[in-house]
């Protein structure tokens, strides 16, 4: 779908052999013009395409090394964007983190790599802190599209988690017993 939006679907394909039937024509999942349609006659949707495509970055957090690729970087409106092709927006999926029906957000933990999306443009560009979007198209007949803004609340305490998480990490490390190990 990232392809098609960048104008490089046929050389995607042509990598991609096992995208096509014997006929010649598109296994289903790999089909996106209805959701291409929808989205290319959304003028707010399109907006948010502009920028730096597939960017990739290396960082620290706490001393632990990261790497992240961020859909699209707009650093002009602080902005990171990522790109989803969904089944839906509106379906509830279960978590068992949350031991409930969440929003795809949460049970797909996407807050959790916005948060890291977010802490690796913070290291490497200065500046105001860019906000995180989902540009999401759905797979539905017909297509639903939004702009969904995470809000920073969400991303802040996903940040505390993998703080948390990585705290407890390095603490088990550094207190086993060598001989242990």
């Amino acid at each position: 779908f990232e392809a098609e939006l960048q104008g490089n679907m046929n050389e995607i394909l042509n990598e991609h052999p096992e995208a096509f039937k014997k006929d010649g024509s598109l296994y289903v999942k790999y089909e996106v013009k209805e959701p291409l349609e929808k989205v290319r006659s959304d003028v707010l949707w399109m907006s948010f395409l502009d920028g730096d495509w597939q960017v990739e970055l290396e960082f620290e957090w706490n001393g632990v090394p990261w790497k992240m690729k961020a859909d699209i970087i707009q650093m002009t409106k602080a902005r990171i964007v990522d790109i989803k092709l969904m089944k839906s927006i509106s379906k509830k999926e279960w978590s068992n983190r949350y031991g409930a029906y969440v929003d795809y957000i949460r049970a797909f933990d996407y807050d959790i790599q916005a948060a890291v999306y977010l802490k690796g443009v913070m290291e490497k560009y200065p500046g105001p802190t860019p906000e995180f979007f989902h540009a999401v198209v759905t797979k539905e007949d017909p297509p639903d599209a939004a702009i969904i803004k995470f809000q920073e609340a969400l991303i802040l305490d996903a940040m505390s988690r993998i703080e948390q998480k990585q705290a407890i990490a390095w603490g088990d490390i550094n207190n086993k017993n060598v001989e242990s190990l």
